[in-house]
């Protein structure tokens, strides 16, 4: 990484400057504080985290909230807010930064809360270790296991623990290179348990601590653990402590008091002492309470800690001091007034989430009785809940409502009190990675196909698009959902088309109507590409080398996408009809067979979800509908475009009356403009039995039925026609008319007896009747070029040849074949 860590960060930067340093790639930046002013977070820090490219996480203690749901707006949709509490009814009180990429990570651990003063005004203490994939330190990995493990001890709900899992398993990608400074917590073990034993006589010990408890016991036990030659407490201006009880341990130990020399208000928390080893210390979120240093979590009214022991060599954390606090008048005028300790409410109900997913809102709370919860409020409305599962105190509901991420909803409860607010939380909106999403999103296509840069971006997107594998992501995550995350709504939309919210019971969800009738096929929420001035095949057509260069990456991207999955070759093949119908190609007909080609392709690939399938069927109609309209006539010898439309007719298990009406629409969306009216969505609906079922044997005939009165379809590949003199040279000039459709057979009837003849490459079949249809003799031959040579007499080569019916192995061979 260039330039080094020291160049780019001053030692103990706070996390504004951290994050505005961009010094990592970031895929996850995490956030851990107690109180959260999360309108301050969103306006200074959030565009800072988003600039380096990661997707943002803030975890805060609920009962510390500092600005209502109501008064933020980005929660939800740019960033995952996670409230939680401590099980223990303690604070929850880390203060952490994590700045992770794949082979880069920066780890900040301190004393500020994500607010205004705890990231800029006051005096706080961090500690930053910053590494790469080479230098990576054993710190990062036991980081990652505790912030897995602290969730046991927490009321958190399952997206909000996903949301940090994602940034533990970052951290512990990478293996252990080098030994960093211990990570001290109080899960299972309290922090003064944990204290390392002095490397010899203690020469001095430095404290600071902005809240002490009453009776002073965590900070007479941290005195008596160390034994120093001398002591100093270095009091916070306006700290909270007992004037008397701080004077008499100070008195007792003995200690100095020294007022902190800073016009700024100092939150820092200090342990640091100074033995034989050098000087060491302890930075990190703990006071110096019984609740921070002689609790763990997991006990009555612990709190949830973190901090790093550091060696600091010949370094000082000490901060400046002001004049010695000598009598007790001294120690009462820089002390806040005491106040009685805030009452504990275990049994406090709270909102911790409202998750948006397929089937309407999931949300989660903390109550005691789930029985006393009764509603989702939401823009006034009330929606029933339904519980889902139960936690000991924590319960799953859900509503059956369409809501948008970011909508600001409470939860009602039976005796009319409401939990909450909270934001909505869209889960494909937070976990989109900042700047990898498609060119589309915000844009219409017409734009990006027009502008040479969208489109190279657009061909980026398509290639991390076809990356997408779900089964790799924790949790139940459709495709789409996996694939709106790694290139956001807009190009997923243009592949699989819309998906339709979940009714409530009872409740007909028809699609909402554009003003021309139209079903609109994007949701609110995400701009529709087509719903524009300019569509996307007007402006092709009337920008030739904008339609040319795009038919020109199309062609050199098909061959790289033969391990796409089913939805990515879907987007490509909508660009890919919309660049045909543009005149992108040599012609239109050149332009369908490439239609074909990744049609074929995307009949090809792996089995998906329900979602994916009703798109691929809808998609599979559309293009060969598409196809079929650059066919004049069937029977001509158009090889490559009839051979790959029946090819990819007989791939496809869609059925006619089972095809998605909506998504249909959405890939026809504008082809009629190049294409013509086969291309409207009546058109290709009212063929859909004839394009997905019949053959092109059948399609042929319906060509040939000018020159062929009264022919018709025998068998799915056999044609049967009237001849009205031998019959041998009839059948023979029909077969050689739909010879390039091989395998296809003809039988000709007529007064003089009957033919039948089938043709498979370089094999012919023939068969005489007689008038009355008893079979006479039959022969079979290889033809090196064709039946067409042979019109007027019998090939005289034979491979076999036999007496009345066709052989019984052949008769079922040709029948296998749609032959007879």
């Amino acid at each position: 990484m260039s330039p080094h860590w020291s160049d780019v960060f001053a030692p103990g930067s706070a996390p504004p400057s951290l994050l505005h340093a961009k010094a990592v790639d970031a895929e996850e930046v995490l956030v851990l504080s107690y109180t959260a002013d999360l309108r301050f977070f969103e306006t200074i820090c959030l565009p800072e985290a988003h600039a380096a490219g990661a997707r943002v996480t803030v975890v805060h203690d609920i009962n510390a909230n500092l600005v209502p749901a109501d008064e933020v707006h980005h929660a939800g949709v740019h960033y995952t807010d996670v409230p939680v509490r401590c099980r223990s009814d303690g604070e929850f009180h880390p203060k952490l930064l994590v700045v992770v990429g794949n082979e880069h990570a920066l780890v900040a651990v301190g004393s500020g809360n994500v607010t205004e003063g705890g990231w800029h005004h006051q005096g706080e203490l961090w500690t930053t270790i910053a590494a790469d994939a080479d230098d990576w330190p054993d710190t990062f990995h036991h980081l990652a296991t505790w912030l897995i493990e602290m969730q046991r001890y927490l009321y958190i709900d399952d997206f909000g623990a996903r949301r940090i899992n994602a940034t533990a398993a970052l951290l512990a990608r990478q293996p252990v290179r080098t030994a960093g400074p211990p990570l001290i917590h109080n899960l299972c073990t309290d922090i003064a348990t944990q204290l390392p034993k002095p490397a010899g006589r203690v020469t001095d010990l430095m404290l600071a601590s902005p809240f002490l408890d009453h009776d002073v016991k965590a900070l007479s036990m941290i005195g008596q653990h160390f034994n120093a030659d001398e002591v100093t407490f270095a009091v916070t201006y306006r700290a909270y402590a007992d004037p008397d009880r701080l004077m008499a341990w100070a008195h007792a130990t003995p200690a100095g008091l020294y007022l902190i020399g800073s016009g700024r208000y100092h939150h820092g928390k200090l342990v640091q002492w100074t033995d034989d080893g050098g000087t060491h210390a302890l930075v990190g979120s703990a006071n110096i309470t019984a609740a921070a240093m002689l609790r763990t979590t997991s006990s009555r009214y612990g709190n949830c800690e973190l901090a790093l022991l550091c060696d600091l060599g010949n370094g000082d954390l000490a901060p400046p001091l002001h004049y010695a606090l000598e009598s007790i008048d001294d120690i009462r005028t820089v002390l806040a007034d005491i106040s009685p300790p805030a009452p504990h409410d275990a049994t406090a109900a709270r909102l911790l989430r409202a998750l948006l997913d397929d089937d309407g809102v999931l949300v989660t709370l903390v109550a005691d009785d789930p029985v006393t919860i009764s509603a989702l409020v939401l823009q006034a409305a009330e929606h029933p809940l339904k519980l889902l599962g139960s936690r000991e105190r924590v319960h799953e509901f859900r509503a059956q409502v369409a809501a948008e991420g970011g909508a600001v909803c409470y939860v009602s409860r039976a005796d009319g009190t409401r939990l909450g607010p909270v934001r909505l939380t869209d889960a494909t909106a937070v976990v989109s990675q900042p700047g990898t999403a498609s060119p589309l999103e915000g844009r219409g296509l017409h734009d990006v196909f027009s502008d040479w840069r969208l489109s190279e971006r657009l061909w980026e997107a398509l290639s991390n698009l076809a990356t997408v594998r779900p089964d790799g992501l924790s949790g139940r995550v459709s495709w789409r959902q996996a694939a709106e995350r790694a290139v956001g709504l807009a190009l997923v939309q243009l592949a699989l088309g819309r998906r339709r919210a979940a009714a409530q019971p009872g409740e007909v969800l028809p699609g909402p109507e554009t003003d021309d009738g139209d079903v609109e096929l994007f949701e609110n929420d995400a701009e529709d590409p087509f719903d524009l001035p300019d569509d996307p095949v007007a402006s092709l057509l009337a920008d030739r080398v904008s339609a040319e260069r795009l038919a020109r990456r199309i062609a050199a991207l098909v061959p790289d996408t033969s391990d796409w999955p089913a939805g990515a070759l879907l987007a490509l093949l909508r660009v890919t009809l919309l660049v045909v119908a543009g005149d992108g190609f040599v012609d239109r007909a050149d332009g369908a067979e490439w239609v074909g080609v990744v049609l074929e392709r995307a009949l090809l690939a792996p089995e998906a979800d329900e979602d994916v399938e009703a798109a691929r069927q809808a998609a599979t109609l559309v293009s060969l509908a598409a196809m079929a309209s650059q066919v004049e006539r069937w029977d001509q010898n158009e090889l490559w475009l009839t051979e790959i439309f029946e090819r990819c007719r007989v791939l496809s298990s869609a059925d006619p009356e089972k095809i998605d009406e909506d998504r249909t629409a959405h890939f026809a969306a504008d082809l009629d403009i190049g294409f013509g009216p086969a291309l409207t969505l009546d058109s290709v609906l009212d063929a859909a039995e004839f394009l997905l079922s019949a053959s092109v044997v059948e399609r042929a005939a319906e060509s040939l039925s000018s020159e062929y009165p009264g022919i018709m379809q025998g068998a799915a590949r056999m044609l049967r026609i009237s001849a009205g003199g031998n019959p041998y040279p009839t059948a023979m000039r029909l077969l050689t008319r739909i010879a390039h459709l091989a395998p296809a057979a003809v039988h000709a009837c007529g007064p003089k007896g009957g033919v039948y003849v089938a043709w498979q490459p370089k094999q012919l079949v023939l068969q005489r009747f007689s008038v009355d249809g008893t079979p006479l003799f039959g022969s079979s031959h290889r033809l090196a070029i064709g039946p067409g040579a042979h019109i007027e007499a019998p090939p005289t080569a034979r491979t076999g040849h036999w007496q009345g019916p066709l052989p019984t192995e052949l008769t079922t061979d040709l029948h296998e074949a749609g032959l007879m």
